[in-house]
């Protein structure tokens, strides 16, 4: 047993080693044309369906699906995006986090992971849990990963913005930071796109992300004529990869306004919607599969558009990976899943009676607070500051060893140091948070 317990100490300790001396963490991107421009394909099995549009048509960089699905297909090398709806607020699902845990070549350095779909709408209706949710998905993703891109959920319009300064707000009240992001998400649909993307880059600069990512995963005007959607997609296409601006836009993608944009959509299956279709297909129809040439005025203006604008498949970058959405779906246990440290070993505690085993101490802090602090002057305690010096560091951790090594063998306590996320205990959930906040 003691053998066991040095063993699971020293992967921790690796772990700790391996954060030391990682290289920083830079998501400064600068994105070709290509890989601005995708589009959102309604598909009820995407596996059978994708294949009948012509991709290689439009030479997009990047594509969004509304299926929930592990297994979509890669046509002429874009990005796919997988998305799962969020028709419960919950906790992250496990499902998809061990999804992307056993499949790390697929989810490799810099994949993005899109949280939930439309804030304020059936999916993510109560933003206060949503602050809980996301912070939940974030910090497991970043376990797995700490290189993986994560988005929040999607603005139906810019006029929600209060929507983010909530999210924020419950955020920073829950856990004593500020929110966390590697990118902002709005939907277009009944206003202008340079209106849109000016608020939500202004507020992105107002709360420090202006470097950040902003992602139009929706765009069209429903509302009009096929024609009139003609001409709208024309500008919008031209907007994404031409317009800039120094005083917002982002710094290290050459002040470009907007980093990602998805028309909606590539076919005609959602009523309503006939007039921004890039096919005159609907895939609820008894007879398929379509044809692949059936293309409607806005098809046939966007392939023609990408064909004078963008240069060939061949000749672009090939895209890190496909951007994936995580749903915030609620387990049916209450219980805040495990989630293990990046390390060498897949090994994890098993024993549900260990003794008490101290480490060496080096590890420790010279002095340790004589009570526990309350968060109201521990304002790091949130991201790991178990000793409430101000810092986060290796000190932090060997006081997190101690607590989860006497919390394991049963040892009671009112208040733990390193329960950072003050849920009156202390697991390898804390470790994770301790790892995120570590040096900074």
């Amino acid at each position: 047993m003691k053998k066991d317990i040095l063993s699971l100490l020293s992967v921790f300790s690796l772990a700790v080693l391996t954060l030391s001396f990682s290289p920083p963490i830079s998501f400064a991107q600068s994105y070709t044309s290509r890989q601005r421009i995708g589009v959102g394909v309604h598909s009820h099995t995407p596996v059978d369906y994708l294949n009948w549009y012509d991709f290689q048509a439009y030479n997009l960089g990047w594509y969004f699906t509304w299926k929930g699905t592990s297994d979509l297909p890669n046509p002429g090398n874009i990005d796919g995006v997988e998305f799962m709806p969020t028709y419960y607020n919950g906790k992250c699902p496990q499902a998809s986090l061990d999804l992307v845990k056993n499949n790390p070549t697929a989810y490799p350095f810099g994949t993005t992971f899109l949280i939930g779909n439309e804030l304020g709408m059936t999916e993510i209706p109560d933003m206060a849990v949503y602050a809980q949710d996301y912070r939940n998905c974030y910090l497991a993703l970043k376990n797995l990963n700490r290189n993986y891109k994560v988005v929040l959920g999607a603005l139906t319009s810019s006029s929600r913005i209060y929507m983010l300064e909530t999210i924020r707000s419950e955020y920073k009240k829950n856990y004593g930071t500020d929110l966390p992001t590697d990118g902002y998400r709005v939907n277009v649909y009944f206003e202008t796109l340079a209106s849109a993307v000016t608020k939500m880059r202004n507020f992105m600069k107002s709360v420090g992300d202006q470097d950040k990512d902003l992602i139009i995963t929706e765009s069209c005007h429903p509302d009009k004529t096929e024609s009139e959607n003609v001409a709208y997609l024309k500008e919008a296409l031209n907007y994404t990869t031409t317009t800039k601006d120094t005083s917002i836009g982002k710094p290290s993608d050459n002040y470009m306004l907007i980093q990602r944009f998805a028309w909606f959509l590539m076919n005609s299956a959602v009523n309503g919607y006939s007039s921004c279709s890039l096919y005159d297909i609907n895939l609820h129809a008894a007879a398929y599969p379509p044809l692949k040439t059936k293309k409607t005025q806005v098809g046939l203006a966007f392939s023609d558009w990408m064909a004078k604008n963008i240069p060939p498949t061949a000749s672009s970058p090939t895209p890190t990976k496909k951007p994936t959405l995580i749903p915030t779906l609620r387990p049916t246990s209450t219980t805040i899943p495990t989630i293990r440290p990046t390390s060498t070993s897949t090994s994890r505690p098993t024993s549900t009676s260990i003794p008490t085993i101290r480490p060496t101490p080096t590890l420790k802090p010279t002095s340790l607070p004589s009570a526990s602090p309350t968060v109201s002057v521990c304002s790091k305690k949130a991201t790991g500051d178990a000793n409430c010096d101000g810092l986060v560091n290796i000190f932090d951790f060997g006081i997190w060893k101690v607590d989860f090594i006497d919390y394991r063998s049963g040892t009671k306590k009112n208040i733990w140091d390193s329960d950072f996320d003050v849920d009156s205990k202390v697991s390898i959930y804390d470790f994770s948070i301790w790892k995120l906040g570590y040096g900074k």
